[in-house]
């Protein structure tokens, strides 16, 4: 099953793992909890004395966790901001030292450098503060034109597993972002001990609208499918209609599939 899976790799290797909302009940519980199995090195992002005092309000413990302070870390800013402007170059912003007080600009920051394996937030920030700060200091991965989100879904935590993309950051793609989506969604999904390696691309609307035509853009995409995965074999076919769309005939979807060849 993948999260037993996943905990055996996390103990074999713990990644340094920053959360840069860290006054958060939550925070402390899972960075407690992460330190305490050996499943990863939790960082906590935040002024030590504000940390200190929401823990002890809260009767929680801090003991052997990592605690860096952002606005008293300022060699560790400029650094980070010298890294900013190698990568962005004139798109960096010229408080960028500044910029980086900021526990989410930092944690990112960090991981950009090298010096965290994974940033988690939004359970305070907001998803677009979240994603902006990403955007900015860390950016997209080479090839990738389009960032878009996946979610690992476990019914029941038993089998099948199955992953959806995109259901939050770019809700109505074009046949382009479509395509960087669904390559990037598999990418995403091959290292995981999951035993399906089929995608499917839906698009469809709820409404009694017109439907957004889909089909001739997606099966132009087709070939850039193909192209970067060699290994799938893609086809398009909207004759399908979603389950909820059985009381309106109106209601459509598009749909492409992708089936790893065999290995």
């Amino acid at each position: 099953m993948i999260i037993e899976r996943a905990r055996e790799l996390a103990v074999r290797a713990p990644a340094r793992v920053v959360f840069p909302d860290a006054l958060d009940e939550r925070v402390l519980k899972a960075a407690h909890y992460l330190q305490q199995c050996g499943l990863a090195r939790p960082v906590l992002v935040a002024s030590p004395f504000a940390l200190r005092q929401f823990a002890l309000s809260h009767r929680m413990a801090m003991d052997g966790i990592q605690v860096i302070d952002p606005h008293s870390n300022l060699s560790m800013r400029q650094r980070f901001a010298q890294r900013w402007l190698a990568r962005a170059g004139e798109k960096t912003p010229p408080d960028a030292v500044e910029k980086l007080s900021d526990p989410l600009m930092f944690a990112a920051a960090m991981v950009s450098a090298g010096e965290a394996d994974v940033c988690i937030a939004g359970n305070l920030s907001s998803t677009a503060n979240v994603l902006r700060a990403g955007l900015r200091v860390i950016g997209l991965q080479p090839g990738c034109k389009t960032l878009s989100s996946i979610f690992l879904m476990l019914p029941q935590y038993a089998g099948p597993a199955l992953g959806f993309a995109d259901c939050s950051v770019v809700p109505q793609p074009t046949a382009a972002q479509l395509a960087d989506i669904a390559i990037a969604s598999a990418d995403t999904w091959r290292p995981l001990p999951a035993k399906s390696r089929a995608w499917r691309c839906c698009h469809f609307q709820a409404t009694a609208a017109p439907v957004t035509p889909m089909l001739p853009t997606c099966s132009r995409r087709q070939s850039s499918f193909a192209n970067v995965r060699r290994n799938c074999l893609w086809t398009v076919n909207c004759s399908l209609t979603p389950l909820s769309s059985r009381r309106s005939p109106r209601k459509k979807r598009l749909t492409a599939r992708c089936k790893a060849a065999p290995t």
